[in-house]
């Protein structure tokens, strides 16, 4: 009689496990996809080769964060127009649909010169249908200790 009792019991215990477990799977498959960074190009004053950079050049271009849209990926343009000296990183860090990204002068010797050039970051976003998102962009600049908001744009349908 025990036997059976322990039996039953195993037997509803594991019926029970693997139907939590087959719920946590559908629950997974419904979750939509995250935005996604699948490229990023680096433009203008990132380029060596002087044809297509404008360094050592006054811009009049000015700083812009515009997006446009090629098939399923979402092109955020982004042109900081800065001192042709600075040395710029990148990071993106999603955060739900906030898309954070911070740029920062790591320049630690001979920082300034006397020109002003535009570095162009091209990001390329998939799985961003279906949601609205918000782009912020971050900067700290030469010796400025913080970053600060440089500007924003939203996505939405």
């Amino acid at each position: 009689m025990k036997t059976k009792s322990i039996i039953v019991l195993l037997t509803v215990l594991t019926l029970l496990i693997v139907s939590c477990s087959k719920n946590d799977d559908a629950k997974e498959q419904e979750k939509p996809n995250q935005i996604a960074l699948t490229k990023t190009e680096y433009k203008a004053c990132f380029s060596d080769n002087p044809i297509d950079s404008n360094k050592n050049l006054l811009t009049e271009t000015g700083d812009s964060l515009y997006y446009t849209i090629a098939n399923d990926t979402l092109l955020l343009h982004l042109i900081v127009n800065y001192n042709c000296c600075g040395l710029l990183n990148d990071s993106v860090i999603f955060d739900n649909e906030d898309v954070n990204i911070y740029i920062r002068d790591t320049c630690i010797e001979n920082c300034l010169c006397y020109c002003m050039c535009d570095f162009e970051y091209e990001y390329s976003f998939v799985n961003f249908l279906g949601n609205n998102h918000h782009f912020y962009v971050y900067l700290e600049g030469y010796e400025e200790g913080a970053y600060t908001l440089w500007g924003d744009l939203e996505y939405g349908e």
